[in-house]
């Protein structure tokens, strides 16, 4: 009779318990563009022009404020588990700098320098009202309109 009430307890544990741990599993988010090593390297001084670098890497996240001959391509990639934070597990930024002939100079790995790309919290205002959940609700009692038959 134990044997068979500890088994139950024992079955009952597990599909309650797997579940929760499927949860656990954590979200993985890449945010801007993280380049693979192999696109980078395809890129050679001299060789390729703004054209090349953006058919092979994409478009830049940004360009330098003061000169456009000065691409920035930044991504970094994030793991949050449940309710906590994210936390970064992965991130670049490569600078490539042309010549006046859109030709690239230099291809460089700035993630050692401690660019600090920080996860941007806010949220986008929308136009419009902001309502609660009852105004929402009972907003629509009476405003329609039967069609009239004539």
């Amino acid at each position: 009779m134990k044997t068979k009430l500890l088994l139950k307890t024992l079955i009952c544990a597990t599909f309650i318990t797997a579940p929760m741990l499927g949860a656990c599993t954590p979200v993985k988010a890449t945010r801007g563009n993280l380049l693979a090593q192999e696109q980078v390297q395809q890129i050679e001084p001299g060789v390729h022009h703004k054209s090349d670098v953006a058919r092979i890497l994409g478009t830049p996240t940004t360009k330098a404020i003061f000169d456009e001959n000065t691409w920035y391509y930044v991504g970094m990639q994030t793991e949050q588990s449940a309710f906590l934070d994210p936390e970064v597990v992965d991130k670049k930024v490569l600078k490539v700098t042309f010549d006046e002939m859109d030709m690239v100079l230099a291809v460089n790995d700035e993630t050692k320098k401690g660019v600090d790309v920080p996860i941007e919290s806010r949220v986008t205002p929308t136009s419009g009202q902001n309502l609660t959940v009852v105004q929402q609700l009972l907003g629509n009692i009476g405003r329609f309109n039967p069609q009239s038959s004539e």
